[in-house]
């Protein structure tokens, strides 16, 4: 990644049920991500699928 690259994705759109936890399992995904050196748009995706699997379901993953 370079200072003029910017890597986005969109979001997932879920039916809310409970949005506790989503960042931190959020920032888990980007953090395994990072440690396996997966490409950063690879782990965007993970990072945003993960996040959104959390806010769709109750209680803790």
């Amino acid at each position: 990644m370079t200072e003029q690259e910017v890597v986005s994705e969109p979001a997932y759109i879920v039916c809310e049920a409970d949005p506790t936890g989503a960042g931190d399992a959020f920032d888990a995904a980007i953090i395994y991500g990072y440690l396996k050196k997966q490409p950063l748009k690879e782990v965007l995706e993970s990072a945003n699928a993960v996040g959104a699997l959390k806010v769709a379901r109750m209680g803790a993953m």
